[in-house]
């Protein structure tokens, strides 16, 4: 996985694409053993669940992004989330 140009927390990450994305909905947060559940009642029922026990483990092994051999090889240079959330949610009309 290659990261961007800031590191911020899931919180951070998620408070800013939604002020990015026009919307103002506060962050609900839900225990862990309750979104395994979830995911696992889903992932039975539905072909393609929204949520997944991938996704749930994932929040729990939060892991640093070297971009260093990214940047040497292909010359890499990320853009800040701002500017990415900035681009992906403009409207060309």
């Amino acid at each position: 996985m290659i990261g961007g140009a800031d590191e911020v927390t899931l919180n951070e990450f998620m408070r800013r694409m939604v002020w990015a994305a026009g919307l103002r909905r506060p962050l609900l947060h839900l225990p862990l053993p309750l979104c395994a559940a979830m995911a696992q009642a889903m992932g039975a029922f539905l072909k393609k669940p929204p949520i997944t026990m991938d996704n749930v483990l994932g929040v729990k092994q939060a892991q640093p992004v070297d971009q260093t051999a990214a940047r040497q090889d292909w010359g890499y240079s990320p853009l800040g989330l701002d500017e990415g959330f900035r681009l992906t949610f403009s409207r060309n009309d």
